[in-house]
Parts: structure tokens; C-alpha cells; sequence
């Protein structure tokens, strides 16, 4: 199947790319997701904030210093549709990358399982 023309571009600190995400924060979110995993509003806080997550350590050079390969934008629509990325505002719709790592709106400890794996046994 042919898609057409591809875009691709140089990603740098010259020429960061733009991270937009828009998220629903209708009353639907409220419901649970199943399974136990709390509502599709928990579910899906957890994948953006998974994603942003990411977004740093592809900017960082496994020192303290986050190079700003990224600028982000989060838009909440539901009630009233605006920016929510903590930090963000009308005025100021988009943060370089950088900003998020340094500030935060909490930083919450998780428990992961990982599952064991076994040496294989010489003989």
C-alpha cells in the first residue's frame, strides 16, 4: 500500500520537535477503565505522563542536563478546553522539555513487577 510522501525532518536543539497531545477530560473519563486499573482517566494519566517521561530521558545524556530536543503542549478538552501541562498557561502554550524535567508538578515512586529470568545452567 503506498502512503505518499513521507515528512521527516532533522530533530536538534536548533530545530526541536513539537510534542502536542490533547486529552479527554469529558465526565466519560470518570468511568472505570477495567481490569482494575482504576478510570480511563487514571489509565490514560498514566500513559501521558509515561510518554513525557520518555520524552526527557531521549533528551538527556545520561548526565543531569536535558537538551531541548522537544517543546510540548498538553490541551485538556471537556468543560473548558485549555493547556494543563503544569507550568503551562494561555500565554505560554508550550514548554521546552527541559522545563519539564526541572519542574515537576510531583514525582510518585511506582512498584513495578519484572519478571525473573533464569540463568541457563552450564554443563
Amino acid at each position: 500500500m503506498e502512503w505518499g510522501i513521507v515528512y521527516s525532518a532533522e530533530i536538534n536543539r536548533r530545530q526541536p520537535a513539537l510534542l502536542m497531545l490533547l486529552v479527554d477530560q469529558s465526565f466519560s473519563m470518570s468511568e472505570p477503565a477495567g481490569q482494575g486499573q482504576g478510570t480511563k482517566a487514571d489509565v490514560l494519566a498514566l500513559a501521558v505522563n509515561n510518554l513525557l517521561g520518555n520524552a526527557v530521558l531521549l533528551c538527556s545524556r545520561g548526565g543531569e542536563r536535558i537538551y531541548n530536543y522537544f517543546e510540548v503542549g498538553v490541551v485538556g478538552y471537556g468543560a473548558k478546553i485549555g493547556p494543563i501541562l503544569h507550568g503551562a498557561d494561555a500565554d505560554r502554550r508550550v514548554l521546552p522539555v527541559s522545563e519539564l524535567a526541572e519542574n515537576p508538578r510531583r514525582v510518585d515512586a511506582v512498584t513495578r513487577r519484572v519478571p525473573m529470568v533464569r540463568a541457563a545452567s552450564s554443563r
